[in-house]
């Protein structure tokens, strides 16, 4: 489970995240929505470890990322509109290189790709 409690963030005096709390739960499907600018990347990257907020929590299922022991990949994949993606690779070329870094069979990123049915688009580059 994914728990945001009260996450605030400022840059430059600017708030970005204001009192932001929210749950995922395990085997749900959660999106954050809203327009360039409104903090969604910025949720994520305090989620991972990869920024600090000035106030409140961000759990993956009850710890911080950098809690997670030493394969958090095992628990946790992202993608960050900040990554730049191979562009002669397919989706699935893309994702199944990624699992082989992180120990997942081509099964399993067959399962994932149906799980949020992108099956039909894996070839796509």
């Amino acid at each position: 489970m994914i728990k945001i409690q009260k996450l605030h963030k400022e840059y430059n005096n600017k708030i970005v995240l204001q009192n932001v709390s929210f749950k995922a739960k395990k085997g749900e499907i959660t999106g954050l929505i809203g327009p360039n600018g409104s903090g969604k990347s910025t949720l994520i990257r305090i989620l991972l470890g990869l920024e600090n907020s000035q106030m409140g929590m961000a759990l993956i299922d009850g710890k911080k990322y950098s809690q997670l022991g030493d394969n958090p990949f095992g628990i946790v994949g992202s993608f960050l509109d900040s990554c730049q993606p191979y562009p002669t690779r397919t989706g699935f070329q893309h994702l199944r290189w990624i699992g082989l870094a992180c120990g997942v069979d081509r099964n399993r990123c067959k399962e994932c790709l149906e799980l949020v049915g992108l099956s039909e688009a894996k070839n796509k580059k």
